[in-house]
């Protein structure tokens, strides 16, 4: 039986928070849309895109940050059944809004979402949310408040 090499704890823990990498990037601001249950369908088109799920009681904390390509399925170009919540999903996110959640959508554009892992985990560091996700090394500067903390909101 052959050897299998022992892990050291720090080679377990995906979840630290490592260094930032010294990559030169200008800092990203982000111009966040506030969403709830009365406005959600108007999340669906979002394209190319940052999102923050928040809740009153988190406090400063957000509880998820993500990125999507297509956030919702109805899109300018038509449906898209690969988007992140499609069809299949929406009970999900409207389950979510219902209880007192709010949506925060930052829309980056095609050109840039090739960065987007790097703003998510940029973000991920600096906003630390209530569910644990993957971290890794690579981050790209953001620039911007947290959006559930200021009135700074682009209004659509």
């Amino acid at each position: 039986m052959a050897h299998l090499p022992t892990l050291q704890a720090h080679q377990l823990n995906h979840y630290s928070r490592p260094t930032m990498p010294s990559v030169e990037h200008q800092q990203m601001q982000l111009n966040w849309r506030h969403f709830t249950k009365e406005n959600a369908c108007e999340a669906l088109p979002c394209s190319y895109c940052l999102y923050v799920f928040h809740h009153p009681d988190d406090g400063e904390r957000p509880y998820y940050i993500g990125k999507a390509k297509y956030f919702g399925p109805n899109q300018a170009g038509g449906y898209k059944g690969s988007a992140r919540y499609n069809a299949g999903y929406q009970h999900l996110l409207m389950g979510l809004l219902r209880s007192g959640f709010s949506l925060f959508i930052a829309e980056i554009g095609e050109d840039l979402f090739t960065n987007a892992e790097g703003y998510e985990q940029s973000l991920i560091h600096q906003w630390n949310p209530i569910r644990i996700q993957r971290i890794k090394a690579s981050r790209i500067p953001v620039q911007g408040a947290k959006p559930w903390l200021t009135e700074d909101l682009v209004n659509e």
